[in-house]
């Protein structure tokens, strides 16, 4: 980014240093950025997705307001999440999957955005999914292929680098997305949204959408760029704009594909805004449910 955003932004200024913070999951550089930094639109950074989790829940050491941040952009994709299982076990259609007493699932850890996709499958839908964690990313992959699991989420941009193939794909059975539109990359795979208001039971109500609207607005985005409060909008806006013409430079597109295994995609700031501001006034007993399905007890009724 040091190396291409300068030369979209006016006057072609010169990069300063690169100051990396560490400590407490990323709120010592958010504290920064929001209590210290110049506000002058020279001080930009960037903020992890789970500083945000940390204002939300009013957790200790966020000394900040999400709201008030100078958001610019997110350039990574939006995390949609795939649910999917190996075909030719029983578990080919979502009718199949729902009847099954038992479907092995491996995960990380407990409370990641892939675990927490698995519980809206059990709280909705009433699947029975035995989520195992403690696998690495690899591991999972390595334990569905010899049948040790069944199946495991993973995030739909990774699965179709890894599953690039028709022979490949051919072997699973993709059950959804998340969340509210379909992933354009697999557009024959439903979200959850389509398969809740199908076959939950009871129908979804207001506060379904609203859980799945927070669960969607937690994981949606993964690395934040913002400034301080009070940056001039004009200064901005101008860096909000480079940075999305530097996303579309053949040649950071090319360098950053190949360093993250991922294509960048360019979210401007006041959706991020509108985002934390729904998360911000989403009530308190919709936040604590959320809390519960991202957390290692049993999931609750409906």
């Amino acid at each position: 980014m040091m190396k291409y955003l300068p030369k979209y932004i006016p006057g072609n200024p010169r990069m300063g240093s690169v100051q990396f913070m560490r400590g407490g999951g990323g709120l010592l550089s958010a504290n920064y950025l929001y209590n210290r930094a110049p506000k002058d639109g020279t001080a930009i950074g960037q903020i992890s997705a789970g500083t945000h989790r940390a204002y939300i829940f009013r957790r200790k050491g966020a000394d900040f307001d999400l709201n008030k941040f100078t958001w610019i952009a997110n350039y990574l994709p939006q995390n949609y999440r795939l649910v999917y299982t190996r075909k030719g076990i029983g578990l080919d259609t979502i009718e199949q999957l729902m009847k099954s007493p038992r479907v092995n699932m491996g995960v990380t850890e407990v409370g990641h955005n892939f675990y927490n996709e698995m519980r809206l499958g059990i709280y909705f839908l009433g699947l029975k999914f035995n989520i195992i964690p403690g696998y690495s990313d690899k591991e999972i992959d390595l334990a569905v292929e010899r049948g040790e699991l069944d199946g495991r989420v993973d995030a739909a941009d990774t699965f179709l680098v890894r599953n690039k193939t028709q022979a490949q794909m051919a072997k699973l059975a993709l059950h959804w997305t998340t969340e509210w539109v379909r992933f354009p990359d697999l557009p024959n795979v439903p979200t959850i949204l389509e398969l809740t208001k199908k076959y939950a039971n009871p129908p979804l109500g207001q506060r379904d959408l609203a859980l799945m609207q927070t669960n969607w607005d937690l994981g949606r985005y993964a690395r934040y760029l913002a400034m301080p409060p009070g940056v001039p909008i004009e200064r901005a806006l101008a860096v909000q704009e480079a940075v999305g013409k530097m996303i579309k430079d053949p040649d950071f597109y090319k360098e950053f594909s190949k360093l993250t295994g991922f294509d960048p995609e360019f979210a401007p700031g006041h959706v991020l805004l509108e985002a934390f501001q729904r998360l911000s006034n989403q009530p308190k007993d919709i936040l604590d449910l959320w809390l519960k399905l991202s957390g290692p007890e049993p999931v609750p009724n409906r």
